[in-house]
């Protein structure tokens, strides 16, 4: 069988449906995808989610999300959409929305953008030895006593947390996890921490991101850096989700907040969706957030050694680019692989699909130029009769 790929060329060109709505380009693939039936995808699959799982509130279908505002004192009321504010973060809003009624609440006049909540995924490998984790053990403060987290709140929102582990107690054997998030329900109290066990029982990533941050276990030297700190930790489960990940920092800080200590929060997650330049939501609101001295720390880097970012610039003798889309995944009867293309000027690319030989480079097949950029035909190539050609080589 021969080697087959999918090449795109993108060209400047006029924008398509949705183009002057205020729906990001997820927010559109996954509107569009529920209106051709895409199957929705589920927490279990937690690597490879392409959509949130919705929650059903009075009989109706709703996702939690982002609202970015024009002005953080002008707050629209949502009720004409049947849509709850569940927080603010400054700009931002976390909003529980019913999936009919997205479109209609982004023609508030106050909102500037609404994006659905993203699936995250866990992120953490080689931290030990990246993070130089034996040297932060051995490193004294200006007054000669050990860097051990003593007073300072370490929050963790992750998947995954046995939050009774035995690397999460002090000398003396108790608990030093102070404050839970377990799912949707908030815990504070010790008598209701000591019978918890943990959000996820098919994971221990979250425990694992808890010890390389605090871990208090010494008997075999890989105790975590601040193996004094006092715990607040987060385990997602089925709401892991950028718009819940952003309600659990809040969450976190607030009680940080109410017994006087600093905060910082590690969350070994991402996802690869978005502009990665700092203008996307939950980077937003970290930023909001961490004007109150608030540190955070996330997974930047798990991808790094990854080919799966293009940057170009066009000009008028070089107006065009090509790549590669691999790893294409089927999900039911269709196969998706997530594409975003973003321009820094209001020009938006055009596309065009191929499929190509790769031992020859002969074209087998392309596609029209799709100029609508959010459209189900451009989007959904072996679905749909426009490109039934493309569905013999999968």
């Amino acid at each position: 069988m021969k080697k087959l790929f999918i090449c795109l060329l993108c060209a400047f060109s006029v924008s398509g449906m949705y183009a002057q709505s205020k729906l990001d380009a997820y927010t559109k693939l996954y509107l569009n995808s529920r209106a051709n039936n895409a199957v929705e995808e589920t927490v279990g699959n937690r690597q490879n989610m392409i959509f949130p799982k919705s929650v059903t509130v009075n009989a109706q279908e709703t996702v939690l999300t982002i609202v970015t505002l024009d002005d953080e004192n002008e707050v629209p009321d949502l009720q004409y959409a049947d849509a709850e504010i569940e927080a603010q973060i400054g700009k931002l809003l976390i909003v529980r929305v019913p999936v009919d009624n997205i479109v209609e609440m982004s023609e508030a006049s106050e909102i500037k953008m609404v994006q659905v909540e993203r699936p995250m995924a866990v992120k953490n490998s080689n931290s030990r030895t990246a993070t130089l984790q034996d040297k932060v053990n051995e490193t004294l403060d200006l007054a000669g006593n050990a860097l051990t987290g003593k007073d300072v709140v370490v929050g963790v929102i992750d998947t995954g947390i046995d939050y009774n582990n035995v690397n999460f107690k002090d000398a003396d054997g108790k608990s030093r996890v102070k404050y839970v998030i377990n799912g949707t329900r908030t815990f504070t109290s010790a008598a209701q921490i000591a019978v918890l066990s943990t959000d996820y029982v098919g994971s221990n990533h979250g425990s694992h991101t808890t010890g390389t941050a605090a871990g208090s276990y010494t008997d075999n030297g890989l105790q975590g850096m601040a193996p004094e700190a006092e715990l607040a930790l987060c385990g997602m489960n089925n709401s892991f989700t950028d718009a819940n990940v952003l309600l659990a920092c809040k969450d976190i800080i607030d009680y940080a907040t109410s017994v006087g200590k600093p905060i910082v929060i590690n969350m070994s997650i991402g996802v690869n969706d978005g502009a990665h330049d700092g203008s996307n939501a939950i980077c937003l609101g970290f930023d909001e957030m961490a004007k109150a001295g608030v540190i955070f720390v996330v997974a930047a880097g798990n991808e790094g050694q990854m080919q799966i970012y293009l940057n170009k610039k066009f000009t008028a003798e070089s107006n065009s680019v090509s790549t590669i889309i691999s790893d294409i995944s089927n999900y039911g009867n269709a196969y998706y692989n997530g594409l975003q293309v973003y321009s820094f000027s209001n020009k938006l690319p055009a596309i065009q699909f191929f499929v190509a030989d790769a031992s020859t480079n002969d074209i087998l097949c392309k596609s029209d130029t799709i100029t609508q950029t959010m459209s189900v035909d451009g989007w959904s190539l072996n679905s749909t009769s426009s490109y039934s050609s493309f569905s013999k080589y999968y």
